[in-house]
């Protein structure tokens, strides 16, 4: 099965926080908001994808899309919405 690159990966991460947080919203239990960002971050932990049009070392351009999910999931278990 073929990865998505990074305007595939956003729409579809996009789309689940969406609809995860208006389940939050209706139900009004925060865990589904979380539960949303954390996905989005585990998305890009696990699967680590940038721009096309973005320049420079292709290692590195992963290593900082990697930190940057991991902390999106730190983010979900201390934030609350």
């Amino acid at each position: 099965m073929k990865k998505p690159d990074f305007k595939t990966q956003m729409c579809i991460m996009i789309t689940i926080l969406i609809i995860l947080f208006a389940v939050s919203t209706v139900t009004k239990i925060e865990f589904f908001s979380n539960a949303g960002t954390f996905i989005y971050g585990l998305a890009f932990f696990i699967n680590p994808v940038y721009p096309k049009s973005a320049s420079g070392n292709h290692k590195t351009l992963e290593r900082t899309s990697r930190i940057c999910g991991f902390i999106l999931m730190l983010f979900s278990f201390i934030a609350k919405f």
